[in-house]
Parts: C-alpha cells; sequence; structure tokens
C-alpha cells in the first residue's frame, strides 16, 4: 500500500470517528419531508494531526434534527468572545492559539455517519487579506442515494460579498487546503466586535478580554439536499444553493 494511500485511509477513519460520536449510522434512511439527524462539530482546523496528542479527539457537536429536503440553516448567536484566540471561550476550550498562521476554529457537518470536509468558522491567515477572520455563512449539500447519505459537499457562497472579501476555505482534517476549493465570504474578526462589550476578566492572573459578536458574524450553516430519497422522489431544495442564486436572493437571505 502505497504511503498516499495509507494517509487518505487515516484521515477517512479519523473523520468518520469524528463523526459517528455525534450521530452515527445506525441503518436509517432518508425521506422527504421525514425528520433526518445532522451534526455540527467544532474543532481545531488541524484536529486529524494531533493523534496521540493529549490534544487530539476534542471537538464540540451541535445536534439537529431537519426536515428532509427543506431549506434549512443550523445557527449560533455570540458565537465568539474573543478578538485574541487566547481570550475566546471556545478556542481556550479545544486548546486553538492564534501564533501561527493557519490556525482556526474549523466547522464539519455529518449525518448518518457521513462526514463532510471542514470549513473554517475563524482562521489567522495573512492571505485574507487580515490576520484574523471569520467566515460566518457556510452552506452544505447532503447527496442522497435511494435513501442513504452518500456525501456532504460544501457550496460556494460568496454571492453576498465582494471579490476581496472571498477565500478558499476548504480543509481535510489535518487543515490542508483541499479541491474543489469552495469559497467563502469573510469578516475581519475586528469588524465582528458588538461596540460596548469589551469586559476584561483576570482568571490565574493572565488578563482576558471578553466581547460579544455582531449577529452578522454568528455562525449560520444553510443545508440543502439533493439526490433520492427511500422511496425513489428526487429531492428538490438544492436549487436554493447559494451558487444557484442571485446576488440579491442571497442577501435576503443571509443579512441580518
Amino acid at each position: 500500500m502505497s504511503a498516499r494511500l495509507l494517509v487518505a485511509l487515516l484521515l477517512v477513519l479519523q473523520c468518520l470517528q469524528f463523526t459517528s460520536a455525534c450521530f452515527p449510522d445506525d441503518g436509517s434512511l432518508v425521506t422527504v419531508g421525514e425528520d433526518t439527524s445532522v451534526c455540527l462539530m467544532l474543532s481545531r482546523l488541524e484536529w486529524g494531526s494531533h493523534a496521540g496528542n493529549s490534544n487530539s479527539g476534542e471537538f464540540h457537536s451541535v445536534k439537529a434534527v431537519l426536515s428532509a429536503d427543506e431549506f434549512s440553516v443550523i445557527k449560533t448567536r455570540q458565537s465568539w468572545t474573543g478578538v485574541r484566540y487566547a481570550d475566546d471561550t471556545a478556542m481556550l476550550d479545544l486548546k486553538i492559539s492564534d501564533d501561527s498562521d493557519g490556525n482556526g476554529l474549523g466547522v464539519a457537518l455529518g449525518s448518518l455517519g457521513m462526514p463532510s470536509y471542514q470549513k473554517a468558522y475563524r482562521r489567522v491567515d495573512d492571505s485574507a487579506t487580515a490576520s484574523s477572520v471569520t467566515f460566518p455563512v457556510l452552506m452544505a449539500v447532503i447527496r442522497v442515494e435511494e435513501g442513504k447519505v452518500m456525501e456532504i459537499t460544501w457550496d460556494e457562497t460568496c454571492e453576498w460579498c465582494s471579490e476581496d472579501r472571498c477565500a478558499a476555505n476548504t480543509y481535510d482534517y489535518k487543515g490542508v487546503g483541499v479541491l474543489p476549493e469552495s469559497k467563502s465570504c469573510f469578516i475581519p474578526d475586528e469588524e465582528c466586535v458588538k461596540a460596548g462589550t469589551e469586559t476584561q476578566v483576570s482568571p490565574d492572573g493572565n488578563q482576558i478580554t471578553r466581547v460579544e459578536s455582531k449577529p452578522e458574524c454568528d455562525l449560520k450553516v444553510y443545508v440543502t439536499w439533493t439526490g433520492t430519497d427511500s422511496k425513489g422522489f428526487h429531492f428538490l431544495s438544492a436549487a436554493t444553493r447559494f451558487s444557484r442564486l442571485g446576488e440579491a436572493q442571497v442577501k435576503s437571505i443571509v443579512v441580518p
């Protein structure tokens, strides 16, 4: 077996383990109009690089139940609490630091044992024209064949921002960019802070600056469906994926 193939298999095993911790494949089939379990998973972008490390395997999961073939959104409020990652609650819990390019908070979606690649929700990356940025709007497409979830991919979501705020944003579980790159809009973290919400705390003698994030920077993951359900009916909601809508339509959905 080649080294490249071995690495690919290890990554698949890692991300399947990652997904099954939330909603494993229990043999359930997807049917139009019926509830289907999905799981939003948050971890460090380099989650798969830390096998055997004391920090490996740490992630947060958000469980949701969506109606199959319905245009849906999973979202959070006040999704981050610090401009510096060392001040942010979720970043501290997941031991994510902001001391090097490429670090960040990854987002993956899983359903019935099938994981997506990761997207960055927050990322340190000078190539995005700012040292620390937030990608608040993501869109997943769940592909189903005869009711079985086969693949979860990410759609382009740059229809609501200017070209200079659109960047490649798709990663494997080692934090390496993958193709197709599926770009997303970003907002510099400094623009995400809700004015007048800064507070100072000093745990263990270390000063932390906590803030509230603006609604436009809260994490929002939209979901559509494609393929056929358990009864052979075709899903139709993929027609509403952002890459198939006009700029005005997308803005009417995602802009607060």
